[in-house]
């Protein structure tokens, strides 16, 4: 057992040796990058600009489209009415001139131009995708409460159709789908789980995971991305674990369900586990707890003694926080 031991805290060494590692390997070839950048913008005469530490508003960033800005190799990274900062790799690639000519020309705007790394322009074009994350996270938020939820639950009647249903939907509605079939179900539990090829989904019914449908991977990013911004999670972070949790209100007022989330890294990417927590079962009776004859007896009967402790135990989904 020590041999082992020994063993296994080599491993843990060498993985945290490596992870650090890469790490330092990182953020020399970011500096050499940036480095290179400044000397770049030295020569031809621009001022430098590390993006990778510059903010970024959506308003500035719109000003043009992320497809305009990805063909042109820049992104905007200020604007006052038609005075606008402009953040470019090279000046001289026939891309970025022809954008610029079209610019000052067509669109009347004076631009200033900042030199910045290639790495540092792919970061300011990645918040194209994140802001318009936030954008549609409300309209989530709607469709994840009221009469639409209730919508996708008459529309589910069996588990056949939620299976055929998740299959068919287009990307926007797969979220949806899942917490609203497992709002239906009374699933205590669900879980998404990469594989090599697919995602799986699996629901926790009375304490034991039942697998339930498949998605593409392809479509898993944007759901995982969905439900991190639900759940006021780091979205950048994706080798170490994360809990947040988010609140689905029903149009009942009386209606709301907790969602308590776990984002874990794993062999095929981030595994994501929503534990559903209906406020409405706290508030039951003794009676319906589901204990039965001599069990409900001898609960009652320590119950009514003046002093003693009754412990709570069970697996996962047994019912321990209810009780």
């Amino acid at each position: 057992m020590a041999v082992s031991r020994k063993i296994l805290s080599k491993k843990d060494q060498a993985g945290f040796d490596t992870m650090q590692t890469r790490d330092a390997l990182k953020k020399l070839r970011t500096s050499s990058e940036e480095e290179q950048a400044s000397l770049l913008a030295k020569s031809l005469g621009l001022p430098y600009l590390d993006l990778n530490i510059y903010p970024l508003g959506i308003e500035t960033l719109n000003t043009v489209k992320e497809e305009y800005a990805r063909k042109g190799h820049f992104v905007v990274i200020g604007r006052a009415g038609k005075n606008i900062r402009i953040a470019i790799t090279d000046p001289r690639k026939e891309e970025t001139r022809t954008a610029m000519k079209e610019l000052e020309q067509k669109d009347g705007y004076t631009i200033q131009q900042y030199l910045v790394s290639r790495t540092g322009l792919e970061r300011g074009l990645e918040k194209y995708r994140l802001f318009n994350l936030g954008e549609s996270l409300e309209d989530m938020k709607v469709s994840l409460s009221g009469e639409d939820l209730e919508q996708f639950e008459e529309e589910i009647k069996e588990l056949v159709e939620l299976q055929k249903r998740i299959s068919e939907l287009p990307t926007t509605e797969v979220l949806n789908v899942i917490i609203a079939g497992a709002v239906k179900m009374e699933a205590s539990d669900v879980h998404l789980e990469p594989e090599k090829e697919s995602v799986r989904i699996r629901y926790r019914l009375d304490g034991v995971l039942q697998n339930i449908s498949v998605i593409p991977y392809n479509v898993y990013p944007y759901v995982l991305s969905r439900v991190k911004m639900l759940a006021e999670l780091k979205l950048n972070i994706r080798d170490k674990s994360q809990d947040g949790r988010f609140e689905i209100k029903l149009s009942d007022p009386n209606t709301e369900i907790d969602v308590r989330v776990s984002v874990l890294p794993g062999n095929f990417g981030e595994n994501i586990v929503m534990r559903l927590l209906n406020q409405n079962m706290a508030g039951i009776e003794l009676e319906e707890l589901g204990l039965r004859g001599r069990a409900f007896d001898q609960l009652i009967g320590q119950l009514k003694k003046p002093n003693g402790m009754i412990l709570n135990t069970g697996p996962t989904g047994s019912g321990k926080t209810t009780t």
